[in-house]
């Protein structure tokens, strides 16, 4: 083994982290000629090309026509599947592309490769954007000789001009923008470097990867939001819906998913309270009749209220409302008892030997009432009363999926159940506290409690001075904090955390994994996953929009769902999807984005970035590359070969559609072979040709 490779094994197995070794060196056979000497490579989700100091380009690991061979493709069931028959050996050994000469730069996206000539000529092979079919060879972009550089969206070719402009055909189809330094594309999203150091991006917004503050999913709200979709009124929250319900009476209903409204009460009905859970919604109309609608939004009465309800609850397959004389009546699986008699009907049942309740809960199968002597007693179907040891002087209850808390007379809250989130508000083991339910003890930190609401492993209170705390799970933002991370310190807390809100609160309500407060304004400001509240912004794919912040830019990096940028105070900004912890601030998870750009501190002075479908990386001043992703609590080193790289190139993501897939990098080293890396391998392997 040359010493070369001895190098790049040994790094390779330094680096267990990810799992990734160097996998392959690649060499000519010529040894020192123009076509062995690589000048410059690219890396796309499905292939990989290099550019030569001959001006010929080589090809590997893709099944779509990419290698340019000239292979006249044969079709599949899939429109596009092309069917070269080579074996995985084959499509990793790097094919030269025909009738391609002068090449001075080769861009790949997963659906199609260019390559610039000498000339300032364009040309494409793949599923090119402007053709309908598969090409397997080389053409020209018609009326293109001015083309000083190129970026590849997966299904838009853009060219920057020797003019400073940027052209873009295929899906995202536009002329404009001057002054254009710098071009980068991948995915479905583009930025350019504008004169003097602005940065402009179009394409995708659906994660703030334009970085202009706007993001069309706003699948989560770790910062207290205003909702401005309904002002004034009252929200109910369920799981994936949220519901509105006007000063008049009348209902709406949005889901989380296309933000679209759902439902909708006619004008005839008029509603004097309403209620969520998981398995519908319930609302009281004005003759006392408990009117519910299921899933399909298809109602059902449920007559016999005996009195005016001043609270009800649903939750599983039952629904509960506490009268005016601090009677309990249930409908369903809810002291329904376990006669034959009983199974047949729907209620009501009055709950018997309660007491007056002040206050009531429920969760999927059980319900709890607050009676006046304080003490708390819960039930179930059958009709069996227990009353909860160690808990006095309540006022308030609400109960969450495994866990319930009482707010008391004095102000301090008690909780019990399963901590494991630090929903108890009390640090424990959390494989002991997720098994173990704990007993009711007094939550530290919370004084003068007015109300409490409990989610599914989140408690917040609203104190009397209108602040709100909240603890527990924080792995979509129910804290409030305006971070959250799917693992990691960030992703819960045991101790009472306080929500900045912009005014004080006078109402709290939350469900699930959302929390809202209604302001002294008036306003509604929540927190949590986004169930239909932040309406969904759309910017047409062909506008171009400004990088909020960013005046001095040197380099722009572009992944398909994050971007960063390079700043001459040697300062690294990024924005867009966190999912995989791509900015570098310890947290991650579904719907974590920045829609702004962030500093990534760790990143600062880095002479070079590089960016990929769940990592960030750079290169320090002592050449070493750092990354910062990949669902890493801490920052991790490409391996040490890379030191002796002249060119880095990361892939974007891998295909479940072609075998085999790419690398996930490639570098050009400063002798002129290429070192590529894999996950998973345990031993370099060279590739010739």
């Amino acid at each position: 083994m040359t010493a070369f490779w001895q190098g790049a094994y040994t790094w390779g197995m330094r680096w267990p982290l990810l799992g990734i070794a160097w996998i392959a060196a690649v060499s000519g056979c010529g040894g020192g000629s123009g076509s062995s000497e690589a000048v410059q490579v690219a890396v796309s989700s499905t292939n990989s090309c290099a550019t030569f100091r001959d001006g010929t380009v080589r090809c590997w690991g893709s099944a779509l026509a990419q290698r340019g061979g000239g292979v006249t493709p044969s079709y599949l069931p899939g429109k596009y599947r092309l069917e070269l028959r080579l074996s995985e050996e084959e499509l990793r050994t790097p094919n030269k592309v025909v009738n391609l000469k002068d090449v001075v730069e080769t861009v790949v996206s997963s659906q199609h490769s260019c390559s610039r000539l000498k000339n300032g000529q364009v040309r494409c092979w793949g599923k090119v954007p402007r053709r309908r079919d598969v090409v397997p060879y080389p053409i020209a972009e018609p009326e293109v000789s001015d083309a000083a550089q190129i970026a590849l969206m997966d299904e838009s070719t853009c060219i920057r001009h020797t003019n400073g402009t940027v052209s873009c055909v295929g899906q995202v189809e536009f002329a404009g923008l001057s002054g254009v330094t710098d071009l980068q594309a991948r995915g479905d999203l583009a930025c350019a470097i504008v004169s003097p150091g602005t940065v402009q991006c179009w394409g995708n917004s659906s994660k703030g990867e334009r970085g202009d503050g706007v993001s069309a999913q706003q699948i989560s709200l770790p910062t207290p939001t205003v909702i401005k979709r309904k002002p004034g009124g009252q929200w109910f929250l369920g799981r994936t819906i949220s519901c509105h319900l006007s000063s008049s009476g009348q209902a709406q209903c949005w889901n989380s998913t296309t933000s679209e409204m759902v439902f909708a009460t006619s004008a005839q009905d008029v509603l004097q309270s309403f209620a969520m859970s998981d398995s519908g919604s319930c609302g009281v109309l004005s003759n006392h009749t408990l009117r519910c609608w299921n899933y399909a939004w298809q109602p059902t009465d449920k007559k016999g209220m005996l009195d005016s309800p001043q609270q009800i609850v649903v939750s599983g397959d039952h629904q509960c409302a506490r009268l005016a004389s601090g009677q309990v009546q249930c409908w369903g699986d809810s002291w329904r008892g376990t006669s034959e008699d009983a199974l047949r009907q729907d209620g009501p049942w009055l709950v018997e030997g309660l007491g007056k309740a002040v206050d009531i809960g429920s969760n999927h199968d059980l319900t709890c009432a607050v009676v006046e002597d304080g003490s708390v007693r819960c039930w179930q179907a059958s009709r069996q009363l227990k009353t909860m040891e160690g808990v006095t002087d309540a006022v308030q209850v609400s109960m969450g999926v495994k866990h319930t808390c009482v707010r008391q007379a004095r102000g301090t809250v008690v909780c019990w159940g399963f901590g494991d989130r630090g929903q108890l508000g009390r640090e424990g083991e959390s494989e002991t506290w997720a098994s173990q339910p704990q007993k009711p003890e007094q939550v530290v930190g919370v004084t003068g409690a007015e109300q409490i609401v409990v989610g599914d492993d989140t408690t917040c209170v609203r104190l009397t001075n209108g602040a709100v705390q909240c603890w527990g799970d924080n792995r979509r933002g129910q804290l409030g904090q305006g971070y959250f991370s799917e693992e990691g310190t960030k992703s819960k807390s045991a101790t009472p955390q306080f929500v900045s809100l912009p005014r004080p609160a006078v109402d709290l309500y939350g469900y699930a994994r959302t929390f809202c407060a209604k302001l002294t304004d008036g306003n509604t400001a929540c927190w949590g996953i986004n169930v239909g509240l932040v309406e969904a912004k759309k910017i047409p794919p062909t506008q171009p929009t400004a990088v909020v912040g960013i005046t001095d830019a040197l380099q722009v990096a572009v992944a398909p769902s994050h971007a960063c940028a390079r700043t001459k105070a040697e300062k690294v900004y990024c924005w867009g999807s966190n999912e995989k912890g791509q900015m570098g601030d310890g947290t991650w998870g579904e719907g974590n984005i920045r829609a702004e750009p962030v500093e990534i501190a760790l990143l600062r002075g880095a002479s070079e970035i590089w960016v990929s479908l769940g990592a960030t990386c750079g290169r320090r001043q002592d050449r070493r590359v750092i990354c910062v992703g990949m669902s890493q609590q801490t920052p991790w080193e490409l391996p040490g070969l890379v030191t002796q790289a002249a060119q880095i190139a990361l892939s974007y993501g891998q295909s479940p559609l072609f075998s085999p897939p790419p690398y996930p990098g490639c570098a050009v080293m400063n002798n002129g072979s290429l070192a590529c890396w894999d996950f998973g391998v345990t031993q370099p392997t060279q590739v010739r040709w």
